[in-house]
């Protein structure tokens, strides 16, 4: 009888209790702490990790010999970049894609309809009909009419810029190439544009991964490009791109009116931070990709791409000179 496949699973607790315990071709072996046993190295075949363990991650790899595939279930690839750099032999590596850009486009809107679509709940009880009140009791800001930019345009930004495109706005996309195929974007540009592109724009995305190219592309007075504009800046990618420094300077001088943060420097965001004092921040902790069956649906997509490995199949290999 030929050997079932042996994967380790370092995962959050909630998402390996998504796993089974095994199932016709492999048993899935979950790890809450780093294993010290000989055999547990030896005999594991496929690794699953994500961005939150990289030190566990290159552990395991540097004493696993025999693992032929690792699999990233999540955005981040830190993890995976600094385990080429410093794990011998490392084997290939694939991505589960698209399984985060539905809640992060959800995200979005909703941040951003709480943001423009005020309502003030406790003075309309006693003002119906609102016809001669109505501007005491709603403030709203209609996306339609207005221009959004993308800084990255992968699967993400790629996703909320169709919709944006359905609600009426005009995206601007910025990339490497400064070209794109989709036909919803109006206007494509490479970061050599940024200045234009804010000074046109009421809203600004950052869907940007970690690279050296993109810290602190927003910092300094970068963001003074957008005060002719009253634009509005969401970060749902990295908090790399800017420094708090910036953001609070861009908002007490006006260049922008608001900030909707879900993404920061440093994570989990210091209690004192000043940002919990600004009126016009919202934030969120880091939760712009979460929704109930997340880790349900990653288990089985994680289940899938392995059986196909297995199979011989076409997966979706991280490129070998990938950068964070």
């Amino acid at each position: 009888m030929e050997r079932k496949t042996i994967v380790a699973v370092f995962l959050p607790k909630t998402s390996c209790n998504s796993f089974p315990k095994s199932d016709e071709r492999c048993i899935y072996n979950e790890y809450f702490t780093f294993p010290t046993e000989k055999s547990v190295f030896e005999g594991t075949d496929i690794v699953i990790t994500v961005a939150s363990s990289p030190v566990r991650c290159c552990d395991f790899l540097e004493k696993a010999p025999n693992v032929k595939l690792v699999i990233s279930p999540m955005a981040g690839i830190e993890h995976i970049v600094l385990a080429r750099k410093t794990v011998k032999n490392m084997p290939p590596v694939c991505r589960i894609k698209d399984h985060i850009s539905h809640p992060m486009t959800e995200y979005f809107f909703h941040q951003l309809f709480l943001l423009e679509r005020k309502i003030n709940i406790k003075g309309a009880k006693n003002l119906w009909p609102l016809k001669d009140n109505m501007a005491n009791v709603y403030s709203i800001k209609l996306l339609n009419g207005s221009s959004i930019a993308f800084l990255g345009f992968g699967t993400i930004g790629k996703k909320i810029a169709r919709v944006c495109k359905a609600f009426g706005m005009t995206v601007w996309a910025i990339n490497t190439s400064g070209q794109v195929k989709e036909d919803y974007v109006d206007y494509a540009r490479t970061v050599k544009d940024l200045d234009e592109v804010l000074g046109n724009c009421e809203y600004v995305c950052n869907v940007l991964p970690v690279t050296k190219d993109t810290t602190d592309i927003l910092s300094g007075e970068t963001l003074k490009a957008c005060q002719n504009r009253n634009t509005v800046f969401i970060n749902i990618g990295r908090g790399n791109v800017i420094s708090d420094e910036a953001i609070l300077t861009a908002l007490r001088n006006k260049w922008i009116r608001a900030a909707i943060l879900d993404v920061f420097r440093t994570e989990p965001l210091p209690q004192d931070h000043p940002f919990y004092k600004e009126e016009n921040i919202i934030i969120t902790p880091h939760v712009s990709w979460y929704h109930d069956n997340l880790f349900i649906e990653t288990s089985k997509q994680c289940i899938d791409l392995i059986h196909n490995f297995l199979d011989g199949k076409s997966i979706p290999f991280l490129p070998e000179d990938a950068t964070y």
